[in-house]
């Protein structure tokens, strides 16, 4: 079935897209090959942090440049999302340090790949769990970032008078229009990632107290909160980058 659906899916991007759903489904095989390879490093001993850097830049180039071409869009694009990925790579790394949301939850302990699987893999689980939470946000940060630099290039390429900050400004105006839709789809994901979770908890009779001291809840809180504060930092981010290159001589 999923050798079908995969099948189904490519036909689609290929149909519909025409050259750009082409090089989609290139792109989507790059960053598969990518990715396996991201894993192959961090499993070998590689440093955590900077095969995630390097992985989220070339992730980024590749979707951005492979499927749109080299232009002051996709590089203010580009560059939004590396400096939203740098930040947050610090501020994930230490917030799931500090509260100690790396490893297994009460759920994975009976699950299956606690009982059959060797646990002994010499990674810090606090570091895979701040791959897992920045992975995982990578796609949605690109789409706004992308949003934002386009219609700012429009504006400019409209009125090529305007200055930095009045592009800065029709660039947050935009972020605005966009904040609401981009928060809620990833709410929505996050729940439906969640719902067996959540069902679990009602099956259990968690009360209150005991929801927020679940490990399982609190670790998918926490990969929402920072989806969200992702989108929501990358909005200004590109806003700004964007002015800035349009108008750069």
């Amino acid at each position: 079935m999923a050798v079908i659906l995969g099948t189904i899916l490519i036909i689609l991007m290929i149909v519909i897209g025409e050259e750009r759903g082409v090089a989609g489904v290139f792109v989507l095989a790059g960053n598969m090959i990518l990715l396996w390879m991201c894993i192959k490093f961090i499993a070998d001993g590689s440093s955590v942090f900077l095969v995630l850097f390097i992985g989220s830049m070339i992730f980024t180039g590749l979707t951005l440049f492979a499927q749109n071409g080299c232009n002051r869009k996709i590089v203010s694009a580009f560059l939004s999302v590396i400096i939203v990925i740098a930040v947050l790579i610090i501020f994930c790394g230490y917030s799931i340090y500090r509260t100690r949301l790396g490893g297994y939850n009460e759920f994975d302990m009976y699950g299956d790949e606690a009982s059959f699987l060797n646990n002994k893999i010499h990674v810090s689980s606090f570091q895979i769990m701040t791959v897992v939470v920045l992975l995982g946000l990578l796609g949605a940060i690109i789409d706004a970032a992308l949003s934002v630099s386009s219609a700012v290039f429009q504006i400019y390429a409209s009125n090529p008078s305007l200055t930095e900050k009045e592009l800065r400004k029709s660039g947050n105006n935009i972020g605005r229009d966009i904040l609401g839709t981009t928060v809620n789809t990833l709410f929505f994901a996050g729940i439906g990632e969640s719902l067996l979770l959540f069902m679990m908890c009602q099956y259990y009779r968690y009360d209150m107290s005991a929801l927020l001291n679940s490990k399982a809840f609190i670790q998918q809180l926490f990969v929402m909160i920072i989806a969200n504060l992702g989108c929501i930092c990358i909005l200004p981010v590109s806003a700004r980058v964007s002015a800035w290159i349009y108008k750069a001589r």
